[in-house]
C-alpha cells in the first residue's frame, strides 16, 4: 500500500494511542450527553471495527460494514483498544492495496444489502481514514468533557483539506 496512506493511518492511530494512554477506563467508557449518550470508547471502537471489518471480510471478497462484529471490550477498556490498533496496523501492511473487492450497502433500513459496487482495498482504506477523522472530531469534543487537562493537536479530527484551507486563508488574510 502506498506509504502516504499507511502514514495517514499511522498518524490517526498515533493520535488515538495518545489519548488512550492518558484516559482511565471509567472516563473512556463514560456516556456523554454532549455526544448523545455515547462515549469516547464507543467512537473509538467504531473506528477500529471499520478497519477490522475491512481486513476480515476482504478474504470473502465483499465488504459489508453493517456486518462488522461489535466488541464491547474495545469500547470499555483502553487496553483492548490499544491491542486492536496494533493488530489492524499489522494487517494493513500485509494486503495488496490494489486487491479488487465488492462493497455491499443497505440504505433502506433493512439487513439485506440493496447495492453492491466495485471497489479496491486501497479505496476502502481511504474511506476508513475519512470515517476515522469524522469520529475523531466527536472524540475531541468528548475528551474536553472527560479529560479537560488532556491536550490534543489542532489537527486532531480535522480533515487535511480543511487544514490546508485554513493555512491558505491565514496567509491571504
Amino acid at each position: 500500500m502506498g506509504m502516504t496512506l499507511l502514514q495517514a493511518v499511522d498518524g490517526i492511530f498515533d493520535d488515538m494511542r495518545d489519548y488512550l494512554q492518558h484516559l482511565d477506563d471509567d472516563a473512556y467508557a463514560q456516556p456523554l450527553e454532549i455526544l448523545s449518550g455515547s462515549s469516547v470508547g464507543q467512537h473509538t471502537r467504531h473506528i477500529i471495527e471499520f478497519f477490522q471489518c475491512l481486513l476480515e471480510q476482504r478474504c470473502e471478497g465483499c465488504i459489508n460494514y453493517d456486518g462488522r462484529r461489535r466488541d464491547p471490550a474495545i469500547e470499555q477498556l483502553t487496553s483492548s483498544a490499544k491491542k486492536s490498533l496494533i493488530h489492524v496496523v499489522e494487517g494493513l501492511h500485509q494486503v495488496d492495496p490494489k486487491e479488487r473487492l465488492n462493497l455491499a450497502v443497505a440504505y433502506d433500513g433493512g439487513q439485506t444489502p440493496t447495492e453492491v459496487v466495485d471497489t479496491t482495498f486501497e479505496r476502502e482504506v481511504i474511506y476508513n481514514i475519512e470515517h476515522a477523522i469524522h469520529h475523531m472530531a466527536m472524540i475531541k469534543i468528548g475528551l474536553r468533557q472527560v479529560a479537560p487537562e488532556l491536550r490534543v493537536s489542532e489537527a486532531f479530527g480535522v480533515a487535511p483539506s480543511t487544514i490546508r484551507y485554513r493555512k491558505q486563508e491565514a496567509k491571504a488574510g
